[in-house]
C-alpha cells in the first residue's frame, strides 16, 4: 500500500446496498441509516481494486460480525490469505503482511485498526491514526467509484435477495476491469454517492497481545519516519 505504512496489503471496510423491504425478516435488512440494505464487505489493493469481496448479510448486522463469518475472516486467523506471507522484523516484532480496518474491526495481528478515543491518544497514536486513514481511504475511494459507475448500486433494488449477490460481485469485477484498463472516470458520476463506514460503531472484540505488540511496533516505526 501507498502512504509509508509498511506491510500492507491491502484494506477493508463495508458499505450498504440499499434494497426494497424484503417481505420476510424486514428488521433485520433495516441499517442504523434508517433504510433497507444488504452489506458489501471489500478488501481492496492499493489501487483501489477489489481482492475479496463479501456480500449479503443484512444491513443491521455490524461490520465486525459480517468479517467474522466472512470466508476472509477465517483465511486472516488460518494465516492463507496471502502466499507467500512474508514476514519482516520492524522494530523487534515478527510482522506479517497486514490488512487495515477502521474502528469497527477486530485488532489483530494481521488487521490493524486505529487507537480509539482521540482524547486520551498521545502524539505518537494520533500521528500513527493519521498515517493509517490517510492509507486506508483507497478503500472508501473504490466504493465511491463503484457506485460512481454503477449506479444501480445507488438506489433501493428491486431484485430478490438471492439475486443481489451476484449482481453486486458482478459490479466490483466490472470495476476491476476498468482499473486495470484505466478507463475514463467523470468526476461528475461522484454526485449522489454517499460513503457510509464513518458513523460505525466500535468493535468490543478484545484484542490479542500479539496484535498490541505488532501495532506498537508500528507506532515505534511511523514515528520516527516522519
Amino acid at each position: 500500500m501507498k502512504k509509508g505504512f509498511p506491510q500492507v496489503a491491502g484494506a477493508i471496510d463495508g458499505t450498504h446496498i440499499k434494497i426494497f423491504a424484503p417481505q420476510k425478516d424486514a428488521q433485520d435488512y433495516f441499517n442504523r441509516k434508517w433504510s433497507f440494505s444488504v452489506v458489501l464487505q471489500a478488501l481492496v489493493d492499493a489501487d483501489g481494486k477489489f481482492m475479496n469481496t463479501f456480500v449479503g448479510m443484512p444491513g443491521s448486522v455490524h461490520d465486525a460480525r459480517v468479517f467474522n463469518l466472512s470466508a476472509l475472516s477465517k483465511k486472516l486467523q488460518e494465516h492463507t490469505l496471502f502466499t507467500p506471507n512474508n514476514v519482516v522484523e520492524i522494530e523487534g516484532s515478527a510482522v506479517p503482511l497486514l490488512i487495515l480496518g477502521d474502528a469497527a474491526y477486530p485488532l489483530l495481528p494481521n488487521l490493524i485498526r486505529p487507537f480509539i478515543g482521540r482524547g486520551c491518544l498521545n502524539r505518537s497514536e494520533r500521528m500513527f491514526n493519521y498515517k493509517h486513514s490517510a492509507t486506508r481511504m483507497t478503500v472508501e475511494k473504490a466504493f465511491g467509484r463503484l457506485k460512481g459507475r454503477w449506479r444501480i448500486l445507488l438506489k433501493e433494488n428491486e431484485h430478490e435477495l438471492d439475486n443481489i449477490r451476484p449482481i453486486v460481485q458482478t459490479c466490483c469485477t466490472l470495476h476491476n476491469i476498468c482499473e486495470i484498463s484505466n478507463s475514463f472516470y467523470n468526476p461528475s458520476w461522484n454526485e449522489g454517492v454517499e460513503l457510509d463506514s464513518s458513523t460505525e460503531t466500535v468493535c468490543r472484540q478484545p484484542p490479542t497481545e500479539s496484535a498490541k505488540t505488532i501495532r506498537e511496533s508500528l507506532v515505534m516505526h511511523l514515528n520516527t519516519r516522519q
